[in-house]
């Protein structure tokens, strides 16, 4: 056999090899920030696309000696097999092994990106079929035209597929509940096992021989299958958006729900105020009456102290944040601990008062829980809005006692109605950031505004 074929022969397997492994080593990745992970994330992709690309050479090699001893198809088919299964053994343990403990999600992930190696592999086998190069020898188990179609496969669906997995509905996935994780990650597994065993019959019956005709109809059955594991999970996607717009409208009722029980004690306290008002006046005139002047000065200073207290809670000149702000300031005082606000927002500005108690009252309630067992002295929160352009920005920064959240980590997305908060800076199209930082809690959330007219 002629060595520029023979070297050819191990060009092609060596590329067939990366095309096929490297791909998926992005995406298994793809959706898991650095805080997740063992290892510096770049540093070892880096290494394991090395040590990839150092095995494939070796097992080109390998083949391409086999192949100029005039190797059997059957027989560089399974050599070939072999390699690629024990690069996809390694890299699973590898895989697994790279994560931290408690990290959500890597089984389901692994099986979706196996599941799209699969469906180029099998789009691949059908394509080989009608499709060779005719001034190449066949080559086995990469030719060119395995190659080429590789290659546009990857170059259509790879940036789709990975923009998916790294920005799309993937992420809820890995936030859900174990149960539905649990869930959803047998059903990949049992779709997983039932397209390997349909490759497997495909294969045993492309052994038997068969007929060109014959060939269309295993390539419409397997395109058939193809498309039926892809809307399997279009399906479940679009039944996990609309499960999540249905938590969403829950949400967005408990809130409206606590906006009426709010609107209802604030107009039952200016019921009040207005009845003890009568009462201060009918006081005032009885001790003027009297000539009681010392009295009458006493009692109307007492009262104009009471009445300042109430306009200092006008803290920002926005009447929405000053509703909901109020009611902590009285509690925070009630619980001996020190308030301090910084609020600069446009009076006019149109904010949404159901919107605004959710994320202010659980970012309040958090602050004043985490105060609450601390030293007297170090009871201390400090609450800062901004408005910038078209960006509202809150800080919410509380001291807590030494430990408190240790076992969450530095960075919290969770508990103490975080996910609540959360739920609404995505609504604006803004973000949440909750920070442990030694002996403080701070919460910081950005909103973006749409205009004069409100959120």
């Amino acid at each position: 056999m002629e060595e520029q074929h023979i070297w050819l022969y191990i060009v092609l397997q060596f590329l067939g090899y990366l095309m096929q492994m490297i791909p998926v080593l992005w995406l298994l990745y793809a959706p898991y920030q650095q805080k997740y992970l063992r290892f510096s994330k770049w540093r070892l992709l880096f290494v394991l696309s090395t040590a990839l690309s150092a095995v494939a050479a070796a097992g080109a090699i390998y083949l391409g000696s086999l192949y100029g001893q005039g190797g059997s198809t059957v027989v560089l088919s399974n050599r070939g097999s072999l390699i690629f299964s024990g690069c996809l053994m390694a890299g699973t343990l590898t895989y697994f092994l790279s994560f931290r403990r408690g990290v959500k999600g890597q089984l389901l992930l692994y099986m979706l990106v196996v599941q799209y190696g699969l469906l180029l592999y099998s789009f691949n086998r059908i394509t080989v079929k009608f499709w060779e190069v005719s001034f190449l020898p066949t080559m086995h188990p990469y030719s060119l035209a395995t190659l080429l179609t590789y290659l546009v496969t990857i170059g259509v669906s790879f940036p789709f597929f990975y923009h998916f997995l790294k920005h799309g509905h993937i992420q809820e996935l890995l936030r859900m509940n174990r149960s539905g994780l649990r869930m959803i990650t047998g059903c990949s597994f049992m779709i997983l096992v039932l397209m390997v065993l349909s490759l497997q019959m495909e294969s045993l019956l492309t052994l038997e021989g068969v007929s060109g005709r014959g060939n269309v109809y295993i390539s419409i059955w397997m395109l058939c299958l193809m498309a039926a594991d892809v809307l399997s999970y279009v399906i479940y996607f679009g039944c996990l958006i609309l499960e999540k717009e249905k938590s969403e409208m829950k949400s967005q009722l408990s809130s409206y729900r606590q906006q009426y029980k709010w609107l209802n004690e604030r107009i039952e306290k200016e019921k009040k105020r207005r009845h003890n008002l009568r009462h201060h006046l009918r006081t005032m005139d009885t001790l003027a009456q009297n000539g009681q002047v010392e009295s009458l000065q006493e009692y109307i200073a007492r009262y104009l102290e009471e009445v300042r207290e109430v306009e200092l809670q006008k803290l920002s000149g926005n009447p929405v944040v000053d509703e909901v702000m109020s009611y902590y300031v009285v509690q925070a005082r009630e619980k001996q601990i020190d308030l301090t606000c910084s609020m600069k927002i446009r009076e006019n500005l149109a904010l949404n008062l159901a919107d605004m108690t959710v994320l202010l009252g659980n970012a309040m309630e958090n602050a004043l829980y985490g105060c609450e067992t601390c030293e007297e002295k170090a009871r201390k929160i400090r609450v800062m809005i901004r408005q910038f352009r078209k960006n509202l920005l809150i800080k919410v920064e509380n001291r807590i006692p030494s430990g408190e959240y240790e076992s969450l980590g530095a960075n919290v997305r969770k508990g103490y109605g975080l996910e609540s908060i959360d739920m609404i800076a995505r609504k604006y199209q803004g973000s949440m950031d909750a920070v442990r930082e030694e002996d403080k809690f701070v919460l910081r959330v950005i909103l973006n505004i749409l205009g004069e007219e409100g959120m």
